[in-house]
């Protein structure tokens, strides 16, 4: 594709085209960028999905702490939803890490280990291998049931409110 790059410096405009091309250097297989890009894609797709979930788990989660501070009648029911958002967002993802050595102290999540597969997908021009299809089917499944799990918590959280 041909794009067109744009300097505007003191009142000067310049223009100069330029086309992306793939690295001469580089030789991947026929259809192997495509087939890179559409495992990314559902990668992508399958975190955009979880974050979403566990996003909205945070919030309930806080909205019910907030409550439970606030000591109303029914606190039992909120204690217990606050205990089912908790399991629930920590079965998805890493909350005590606070620093680049979390890591090694604590286990990494569902959440992670899908960013570890896009990461290594992404690492090379060559067709995603058997092993990283199977491996995001795994992943997928076990973000999906996760993702029920955390929207079941996200409806008991809301409905102790």
């Amino acid at each position: 594709d041909l794009y067109t790059a744009v300097l505007e410096y003191n009142g000067q405009t310049l223009r100069a085209p330029f086309e992306v091309k793939l690295d001469p250097r580089l030789h991947p297989g026929a259809g192997a960028l495509a087939a890179r890009l559409a495992l990314g894609l559902r990668i992508h797709d399958a975190l955009n999905t979880l974050d979403g979930a566990i996003n909205r788990a945070i919030a309930v989660r806080a909205r019910v702490q907030a409550a439970i501070a606030k000591v109303p009648a029914n606190v039992s029911a909120l204690e217990h939803a606050r205990a089912a958002l908790d399991a629930a967002i920590a079965s998805m993802v890493q909350m005590k890490t606070r620093s680049s050595e979390g890591t090694l102290l604590f286990e990494t999540k569902m959440r992670s280990h899908l960013a570890y597969l896009a990461a290594e997908v992404n690492q090379a021009y060559v067709r995603p291998t058997p092993a990283e299809y199977k491996v995001f089917e795994y992943l997928n499944g076990k973000a999906r049931t996760g993702e029920q799990r955390l929207h079941a918590a996200i409806t008991e959280g809301e409905k102790a409110l």
